[in-house]
């Protein structure tokens, strides 16, 4: 597998620089061949000329495409993924970036009656970040950001695409106590995603339910920084019955001791790929509800900045229909803590209907016991739905 990755910041002295070479490191130590568009290092011009723009403003095909930029198409149609690595300022690309797209994303190459470009295998965007994806509007940009690069520049000119943030890297502000400690922390994270890009992919054709907006997938080590992004909030955890993450460290140990199971999977929005919450059929053995072979407890959670969306009900449906058309259930359990009413109206939303009603269950990740109510929905009743 061939990787071209698109490099793009000023400074050799910068953490943005840190992350390209470790990225590197680890396509060389997986044994990947590489390509490196160095934007700044090799003089890019993102400057689009009046020329330019009359080609594509009149969508003028015969006209013909500057040197430079034909050699950027080439990259890209030899590679079989394409890799972004930035730094995020004010919210967007570096400008030498938005000229990149601007001149290189050509009509006939990228975009017309028949694209000369491939379609890629993936696409994957690493951008780093001064402030701290804790705050509500680091937040929002970055989902600004996506909706540019993932929805817009990527869209269909690749079969998937991750987007991963390394935030908190600005000097000063209050990060250097613990800047040195993510850059060790985001330099292991960039390795790992090189080493593994090509596995990934594999295992996301392995494995892969779509719905209308969502992909449910499994969950792999690469997902900790989002995971701990939605699991360290205190309303997200501990009202159904665990404790908020308290690092990406922890994050990765749940991946890959919890989040584990046979049927259990990251939800993600189809745009970007990138897990928001979790869902799991937990198969006889694996549950505390049924001992039968043909029932299994469906479980879930989702990240707060997505409640509201109507994102359960949707992936839930999924994977009821697995379950019952696929696995062969003939009951599927569901359950919630007394106060938990977001879950209760979800599964009300859901079809399972109330079963009844367990006092002092112990909760034994938060050493404390509540009043548990279990619904259930049988096939028959799944089919009527």
């Amino acid at each position: 597998m061939r990787v071209l990755i698109v490099y793009c910041h000023p400074s050799n002295n910068s953490f943005t620089h840190i992350v390209k070479e470790s990225f590197i490191k680890g396509l060389e130590d997986a044994g990947y061949s590489y390509e490196v568009s160095d934007l700044y290092a090799e003089g890019f011009n993102p400057v689009m000329s009046e020329g330019e723009y009359i080609r594509e403003g009149f969508y003028k095909q015969e006209e013909p495409v500057a040197e430079d930029v034909l050699h950027e198409q080439q990259k890209i149609n030899r590679a079989d993924v394409i890799v972004f690595i930035y730094p995020d300022f004010w919210t967007a690309s570096p400008a030498m970036l938005e000229g990149w797209f601007q001149r290189v994303w050509t009509y006939g190459f990228a975009y017309g009656d028949k694209p000369s470009m491939k379609c890629l295998e993936k696409a994957m965007f690493l951008v780093t970040m001064g402030g701290s994806l804790n705050d509500d509007i680091r937040r929002v940009q970055l989902e600004a950001m996506k909706t540019v690069m993932v929805g817009d520049r990527i869209k269909n000119r690749a079969k998937t695409c991750e987007v991963y943030a390394f935030d908190q890297m600005t000097r000063g502000y209050g990060n250097d106590e613990n800047r040195e400690k993510r850059i060790v922390e985001f330099s292991r994270k960039a390795y790992d995603l090189a080493k593994t890009i090509g596995q990934k992919r594999l295992v996301e054709k392995e494995k892969l339910i779509k719905t209308e907006r969502l992909i449910l997938r499994k969950w792999t080590v690469q997902d900790a920084e989002s995971l701990f992004m939605h699991a360290k909030d205190q309303e997200v955890g501990p009202i159904a019955g665990w404790p908020p993450h308290q690092d990406i460290e922890e994050s990765r140990e749940v991946i890959s001791n919890v989040l584990n199971g046979k049927e259990c999977y990251a939800i993600c929005e189809k745009e970007n790929n990138t897990a928001i919450g979790a869902i799991e059929l937990k198969l006889n053995g694996y549950n505390d509800i049924t001992e039968h072979d043909d029932e299994c407890e469906m479980g879930f959670w989702l990240g707060k900045p997505f409640w509201g969306k109507g994102y359960m009900p949707e992936a839930a449906k999924a994977l009821l229909k697995r379950g019952f058309e696929e696995l062969g259930m003939t009951t599927i359990w569901c359950a919630y803590y007394d106060g938990n009413e977001k879950s209760k109206k979800a599964q009300q939303k859901m079809g399972f209907v109330y079963h009844h009603t367990i006092k002092d269950a112990p909760v034994p990740l938060l050493n404390e016991t509540r009043t548990c109510h279990v619904n259930a929905m049988t096939k028959e009743q799944w089919e009527k739905n």
